[in-house]
């Protein structure tokens, strides 16, 4: 995922995202066997990811970035892929 240009994104959110997607893939990877679970991991981990574009989106509000509108395109993008799974 392309992140919108240069944010001033604090170190403490970037580990909170790696540490978050670490255990998604090894919730992914412990039930690799089922196709169910897989889609439930996918469908949770765009769950997540929209949260996180969410939650930058704010956060460029708030420092007065121009192309917020990056960021609420991904959303845009991560929710359709999710309706179309369901």
């Amino acid at each position: 995922m392309r992140h919108p240009q240069k944010h001033s994104l604090s170190p403490k959110i970037m580990k909170i995202n790696v540490f978050i997607s670490m255990c998604l893939t090894l919730h992914y990877f412990r039930n690799v066997g089922s196709t169910n679970s897989r889609m439930n991991f996918t469908v949770e981990y765009l769950n997540y990811m929209m949260c996180f574009c969410r939650s930058l989106e704010k956060k460029e509000r708030e420092e007065g970035f121009r192309n917020s509108n990056k960021t609420v395109k991904m959303q845009n993008h991560l929710a359709a892929k999710k309706s179309r799974m369901i």
